[in-house]
């Protein structure tokens, strides 16, 4: 006698992508989430403050254009300040110094590892097959880069123009469980 089984192609899961590049000379570590477009193409095409709306970020500086020359900055932010406020400030000051002299205050090691994480493909992208890609290409033209608060921490939220991925970086407490509560409330 054959068992009745029931199934369901609904399942309650989405797929995000998360690396961590670490820097074991300079003390250092950057986890980055993507999301590839099948798991919510429908949100990838929402703004910078929309994906921040939806994970309950705040976002308190968006990155001028080009954005993909100010990566190292707000990954720097992140790296170097534990909370929102300080990471505001740091932002604000590097923005209206000239572009190297922004940096005057990160030590060369940091400053390195920051520009490894902006401009090494290192960022897990789901195409027609895994690959990584290089995070300012990611934003390139047309995409939006946004300093916000996450629990109290600072996040850089990376949106790609035309529904393409969204990339968080940071070390937020619970940035996982936030995007997908995003992509599968």
């Amino acid at each position: 006698m054959a068992a009745n089984v029931s199934t369901s192609s609904a399942i309650d899961a989405a797929q995000l992508y998360t690396t961590t590049v670490v820097s074991q000379e300079q003390r250092l570590s950057l986890t980055m989430t993507a999301i590839p477009r099948h798991a919510a193409p429908d949100r990838l095409s929402e703004s910078l403050l929309g994906v921040a709306a939806g994970i309950d970020a705040e976002v308190f500086v968006e990155l001028p254009s080009p954005v993909a020359s100010f990566l190292p900055h707000a990954i720097a932010c992140v790296l170097l300040e534990a909370d929102a406020a300080a990471a505001s400030e740091r932002i604000e000051r590097m923005l209206g110094a000239p572009a190297r002299e922004g940096f005057s205050d990160v030590p060369a090691g940091v400053l390195s590892f920051v520009e490894y994480c902006a401009f090494t493909p290192i960022v897990p992208v789901e195409e027609s097959e895994m690959s990584p890609k290089v995070l300012a290409e990611i934003v390139g033209v047309g995409g939006a880069v946004g300093l916000a608060t996450l629990a109290g921490a600072p996040v850089v939220i990376a949106v790609a123009a035309a529904g393409g991925t969204v990339v968080v970086l940071g070390a937020a407490l619970g940035l996982a469980q936030r995007l997908y509560g995003w992509i599968a409330p």
